[in-house]
C-alpha cells in the first residue's frame, strides 16, 4: 500500500521539494525536541525517493534534503551572527543560506553516489552506511 502511495511522488517534478521538506523535518528529531521517529521516517523516505533515479535527479533530491536539514538545523546561526555579531540582518540571512547550500552538497553527493548502484531493492541496504560515511566526511 505504501509503495502505491509513493510511486507518484517518486516520479513527480515536486520530489526535490518533498526532499527539502523531509530535510527540514529532520532537525526536529534532535535536541531539544527529541522526536526521534522523525529521523527514521525522513531518512527512509529519502532513501526511497533516491532509489532508481538518475544520478542528476538523486543529486538534486539529496541536495534539497541537505538544504532543508541545514537550513532549519543551523537557524540558530542567524541569531549568533545578527544579534551577537552585529551583522546586518540581510547579510546574516545570506551567510546562513550559504552554509545550508554548501553543507547540503554533502547529502547531494551522497545521493549521487547512491544512485550509481543500479541494483534491485537490496541496494537500499547501502543507504545507511553511505549516509554515515558522508556524515563522517563532514566532520
Amino acid at each position: 500500500m505504501i509503495k502505491n502511495l509513493l510511486n507518484p511522488l517518486r516520479q513527480s517534478r515536486y520530489a526535490p521539494l518533498l526532499c527539502l521538506g523531509l530535510g527540514a523535518l529532520f532537525p526536529f528529531s534532535l535536541a531539544p525536541y527529541h522526536a526521534w521517529p522523525i529521523a527514521l521516517i525522513s531518512l527512509a523516505l529519502l532513501a526511497d525517493l533516491l532509489h532508481q533515479q538518475t544520478p542528476k535527479q538523486a543529486l538534486l533530491r539529496g541536495w534539497g534534503f541537505g538544504i532543508g536539514l541545514w537550513g532549519v538545523g543551523v537557524s540558530w546561526l542567524y541569531v549568533s551572527i545578527h544579534e551577537y555579531g552585529f551583522t546586518p540582518a540581510w547579510l546574516a540571512v545570506l551567510m546562513v543560506a550559504f552554509v545550508a547550500v554548501v553543507m547540503g552538497l554533502f547529502t547531494g553527493v551522497m545521493g549521487y553516489v547512491y544512485s550509481r548502484f543500479k541494483l534491485d531493492r537490496r541496494a537500499i541496504l547501502g543507504f545507511a552506511p553511505l549516509f554515515v560515511l558522508f556524515e563522517w566526511l563532514k566532520t
